[in-house]
């Protein structure tokens, strides 16, 4: 599954996300859906590994190398590419990562954009020295979350997610689905540095509150306040859900209050992807 990816030049880099096994089917075959399925057993990786792969005009990706494990579900940017940006945070391509898929938090690192070949290049985010300024390591095992804080549990709940540079608030924009406690919702913090300190999560789609079951997205027999006109393709009374909200950086345009945003959105039921629009109001810290 491809999670993210950038380009240096005219080579376009991908991330993948591969090897992950969480149920079998009857047949030891492995599967993501009922009714034949059961847990994977120990011997199955159920977390999966991330490669990152290159791609050069026509030709084949080729891989490059496996990501350490708190990378194996990502999102990234290559911050040369992008204007605005803080001279001081141009260090190249940034990765975020996740290791286990939505019961994570994100770890942060970058790579110089003239080594995205070597594994040996990553620098990873380990924490903030007193003025605030990151400290970057050589090892993947001393990167730390970037938050961990306000979404239901310790252990997080990041699966696809995306994040961009919002040229008019002059802040980095994290977005991503979060389904601990409830219906899937899709949250967003905003920083001032790809490091952080991130803010506290604000709640920006929820399919209940925002009119999305019944019209655009499959309502399940608990929820018959209305008449569902979204018909139904993964089960026929599988609620339908939001997930992968992945910024659509082209469209961002000022407004007095800070931005205005698009992004896609998956449905789940039908399986489906939707444009949004949300605006954002900026930090007041």
């Amino acid at each position: 599954m491809p999670s993210s990816g950038f380009t240096v030049g005219t080579t376009t880099y991908v991330f993948f996300w591969t090897n992950h096994c969480a149920f079998l089917d009857l047949g030891r075959n492995c599967g993501d859906r009922p009714p034949d399925i059961r847990p994977a057993p120990d011997d199955t990786n159920k977390v999966g590994t991330g490669r990152l792969t290159r791609k050069t005009g026509d030709t084949a990706f080729q891989e490059l190398y496996s990501l350490p494990g708190n990378f194996n579900y990502t999102s990234s940017l290559n911050a040369n590419n992008i204007v605005g940006i803080p001279a001081s945070q141009k260090l190249g391509v940034y990765v975020w990562g996740i290791n286990h898929y939505r019961s994570s938090y994100p770890t942060l690192a970058y790579i110089p954009e003239n080594s995205i070949g070597e594994k040996e290049a990553w620098r990873y985010f380990a924490g903030n020295l007193p003025s605030g300024a990151p400290i970057w390591s050589d090892s993947s095992s001393k990167a730390k979350p970037s938050f961990f804080s306000r979404d239901g549990d310790q252990g997080g709940c990041i699966g696809e997610f995306s994040i961009a540079w919002i040229g008019p608030m002059e802040s980095w924009l994290m977005l991503y689905n979060c389904a601990l406690g409830g219906p899937g919702t899709i949250r967003a913090r905003l920083a001032k540095a790809p490091w952080g300190p991130w803010s506290e999560p604000a709640e920006i789609f929820r399919p209940d509150t925002d009119s999305a079951w019944c019209r655009y997205m499959h309502a399940d027999a608990n929820y018959s306040i209305c008449s569902d006109q979204a018909g139904g393709e993964n089960g026929a009374d599988h609620r339908g859900d939001p997930y992968a909200p992945f910024i659509l950086s082209r469209f961002t345009r000022a407004t007095a209050q800070g931005a205005e945003i698009y992004f896609l959105m998956s449905t789940w039921n039908p399986y489906q992807v939707v444009v949004m629009r949300t605006n954002l109001t900026a930090l007041t810290h």
